[in-house]
């Protein structure tokens, strides 16, 4: 009865949606819910995958799936995932699960999601907004293409994106993590990118299909650590782009301490400030703090300066209990054997392998 109200009530005026549609045939754990052209989906563990079907795309001009929101995709505007509870979480979005929903401009994720499977998202031509969260560690083949996404943050957790992860989409900057395995056609056909940043040393897996940013006629900034420069030469290469476009699009950076420089001495407090040229700091003192306050070691600015100040002053950083002997160290986890007043203290523990403590003043 529901679903017959829902269905009259789309067709009178589109107006109030009629009553609400639930169903909770979307995993072991999971439930659904639609309501004002908003999806909400809730529960733990695995969003199934399903199956899409192209039988008909001759005479329809479209795939279906067997979603079992799929036959309101036309009412479904926004997206919006939710965990169980703080213990219960979502880790997994099945394939397919929310492709070609084409009406859909917004998707929300929350904390916990490590993997979104192949085309999980594709098709989503309308969508143009979508969060990635700090957890995710896998976007496999296909999961993001075919989207009217502009701009995309990919977080520092992630370790493999999937051939064609992003196609045929409308990004025009990408940023790729750290440690990040790339594979194949990450971003063809993607027209309207201009601008990559790769993190260091990243690795390909072509699988036999390269070609990561073939047809993006509108690239003009491929930022690559210098180390790697021969790495990012190769990528631009297996994208079909000349010697001297590769001279043109290769911009070289460093990383230190979680401050990107480029080669004329700009300095950025993120990968994205530089991926997007903007909010450049004054100075390292200045970024240093930035970047701590970026990633949480610190909520205001006078805080950030301290830590920065007690790294200048030869004085270890002390965050949770810990003291750590730069700011770089601090970022990496390198903590010092016990809270340390100098540094020229913890070089001599450094140096001392048979002394084991030094105590405070």
């Amino acid at each position: 009865m529901k679903r017959t109200l829902f269905i009259l009530g789309v067709l009178i005026s589109f107006n109030a949606y009629g009553d609400a549609i639930t169903g909770d045939t979307c995993g072991d754990d999971c439930s659904w819910r639609l309501e004002n052209g908003v999806l909400t989906v809730t529960g733990s563990g695995r969003i199934k995958g399903y199956n899409r079907d192209c039988s008909n795309l001759e005479s329809t001009g479209k795939c279906t799936t067997d979603a079992p929101w799929f036959d309101y995709a036309e009412n479904i505007e926004k997206v919006v995932i939710q965990n169980k509870s703080d213990n219960e979480k979502f880790e997994t979005i099945g394939h397919n699960a929310f492709e070609d929903m084409f009406y859909t401009k917004e998707i929300i994720l929350p904390e916990g999601i490590k993997t979104i499977e192949n085309e999980a998202f594709h098709g989503n031509v309308a969508l143009e907004t979508i969060n990635l969260p700090n957890t995710l560690e896998t976007i496999s083949h296909w999961g993001l293409s075919s989207t009217n996404l502009s701009e995309i943050n990919i977080p520092d957790s992630v370790t493999a994106i999937g051939t064609a992860a992003f196609s045929s989409s409308s990004l025009q900057s990408l940023n790729i993590p750290n440690g990040a395995t790339i594979y194949g056609r990450i971003c063809d056909s993607c027209e309207q990118l201009e601008t990559v940043v790769f993190g260091e040393n990243i690795t390909i897996d072509t699988g036999g299909e390269n070609f990561p940013f073939v047809n993006t006629p509108l690239l003009q900034n491929v930022y690559c650590q210098q180390k790697d420069i021969e790495f990012c030469q190769r990528i631009l290469q297996d994208s079909y782009k000349s010697a001297a476009e590769i001279e043109n699009l290769l911009k070289t950076y460093t990383n230190e301490a979680g401050v990107y420089t480029l080669e004329d001495g700009t300095m950025f407090a993120s990968q994205n400030d530089m991926m997007n040229g903007a909010n450049a700091c004054v100075d390292m003192d200045t970024c240093k703090a930035a970047v701590l306050k970026n990633k949480g070691y610190c909520l205001s600015d006078e805080i950030c300066a301290a830590m920065v100040a007690s790294e200048n002053a030869n004085h270890p950083i002390v965050y949770k209990n810990k003291s750590y002997a730069s700011v770089d160290d601090l970022l990496k986890g390198k903590y010092l054997p016990k809270r340390i007043y100098t540094i020229d203290e913890a070089n001599a523990v450094a140096g001392d392998k048979n002394r084991v403590s030094i105590k405070y003043r």
